[in-house]
């Protein structure tokens, strides 16, 4: 059975899809559309800390611990997150108690009574969970370069960040809960499920939440200027490069973006199996090259991002100091030991930058090889079938392409998605967006650490990339 989809009367909206597992447990999202990028600027930071308030109490339910309870009592799991694109609050319970389940949240998210002595001290617990976010390095250069990659637009800013809570630039209390009260309602609201229960079922229980409560239709009113999101990127004619100098930071990280498409361009689906190719696995070419090829970094991945109207693809590694532009005598004897003289002659003991050059120069020269997409869509076949497992995944996928799309007849069902659209997209394909997108005026680098070469020395390593 496809996926289905119904809007009620007041806007609230549902995306259901039937479980294939034998096990009675049910996961569903309830995702609301606000995140980072609607705040405007001396509210950063509000989406997040309204996450953190709706867990806090209402007029039903006026203490945090008989929300836990209610959840722990019948072993639900219960979460949620803060993205710039929206906020989600996330539930995973056997089937015998979805009814009860959606009958809490709803209360939490729309009736969450702000109680003041609540209000300060959830904002320190959320100061702590920044001043943590603050010594993730990883975390830490992905706001560098995201700062880069989406200069000029609203999605520039992370979702939240410790200097967002400072005395100065406390929350006030009132424009939170204005806020609140301009995002926080039904027609702004999707809910994802994936169950055993049957459809009409689902739609019985939510007749006696509060998403269904009001039936007045709230239209898409214009939102004051304040909350309108910018998509526009400010130009650039070559690599945009971010240096951070941070104390205690034993190894160099690295990332190395490209601006591309949005969540609606068919590229993403291209540029997702580049992603693989080069990050995923054991044998991805990354991983291959940098660390059993030469021994040089300690991780390496590619993400890739996507909002309506532009996304990222970013390549991340993190690697010694000694090894950032050359291989280090250390590192060096090391590779030589492991691996002879074979890799020496061929990179002339070249670091991870110009590795990583010679690797985008190649990916724009050549694109891939019919062996590396055969054995990347085995790959990507594999993993898409074990995520079925997990009804997580599936309903976080249906709730992206209802929010994004807002189209049902474009969603395409997760175990259809492979055969759908990866399995005919060919070398030729991929090589053809590798072009379009791996440009300097695309490009930015970002490196952190406590002992960073200079930007002259990165500067000139990149010179080599064609442009």
């Amino acid at each position: 059975m496809p996926v289905q989809t119904h809007t009620f009367p007041n806007g609230f909206r549902i995306i259901y899809e039937k479980s294939k597992n034998i096990i009675p447990i049910t996961s569903f999202y309830v995702i609301c559309d606000v995140g980072s990028i609607h705040e405007p600027a001396h509210l950063r930071g509000v989406s997040h800390f309204i996450e953190h308030m709706c867990f806090k109490g209402t007029q039903k339910i006026p203490l945090a611990k008989d929300l836990f309870i209610e959840y722990d009592k019948i072993g639900a799991e219960f979460n949620a997150f803060t993205t710039k694109r929206f906020t989600a609050y996330t539930v995973k319970c056997g089937s015998q108690y979805i009814n009860h389940c959606i009958n809490i949240l709803s209360d939490m998210i729309l009736n969450s009574t702000f109680n003041k002595k609540e209000y300060e001290k959830e904002h320190n617990v959320v100061i702590e969970e920044n001043t943590i976010d603050e010594n993730d390095y990883e975390e830490l250069i992905y706001d560098y370069s995201d700062k880069l990659l989406y200069n000029g637009s609203s999605y520039e800013e992370p979702v939240d960040n410790l200097a967002n809570h400072t005395i100065k630039n406390s929350l006030p209390y009132k424009e939170v809960i204005d806020y609140y009260n301009t995002f926080y309602k039904q027609n702004r609201m999707i809910l994802s499920i994936v169950t055993d229960k049957s459809f009409d079922e689902i739609q019985k229980m939510l007749s006696s939440t509060y998403y269904l409560k009001s039936p007045k239709y709230y239209p898409y009113l214009p939102r004051p200027e304040t909350y309108i999101v910018n998509n526009l990127l400010r130009p650039q004619n070559n690599i945009q490069y971010k240096l951070e100098h941070k104390r205690g930071v034993e190894h160099i990280l690295l990332t190395i973006g490209f601006k591309v498409c949005g969540y609606n361009s068919v590229d993403r689906y291209k540029l997702n199996l580049l992603k693989e190719l080069l990050g995923g696995g054991m044998s991805g070419r990354l991983f291959m090259i940098l660390r059993e090829d030469n021994g040089l970094t300690y991780s390496t991945n590619v993400t890739t991002e996507y909002f309506e109207q532009i996304g990222d693809f970013t390549i991340f590694t993190q690697t010694d100091k000694h090894t950032i532009i050359k291989n280090g005598q250390k590192n060096g004897q090391k590779n030589g030991q492991k691996n002879g003289q074979k890799n020496g002659q061929k990179n002339g003991q070249k670091g991870v930058l110009p590795i990583m050059v010679d690797i985008i120069n190649d990916l724009i020269k050549n694109g891939i090889t019919e062996k590396e997409l055969n054995t990347v869509k085995g790959y990507l076949k594999g993993n898409m079938l074990l995520e079925l497992e997990d009804l997580d995944n599936q309903v976080e996928y249906n709730s992206k392409e209802f929010l994004m799309s807002q189209d049902i007849n474009k969603i395409i069902p997760y175990e259809q998605l492979y055969d759908t659209v990866y399995k005919n997209i060919s070398k030729e394909d991929i090589h053809k967006t590798i072009k379009k997108y791996f440009k300097v005026e695309n490009m930015c680098v970002c490196i952190l650490g406590e002992d960073i070469p200079s930007l002259a020395m990165v500067e000139k390593v990149f010179q080599k990339i064609i442009s």
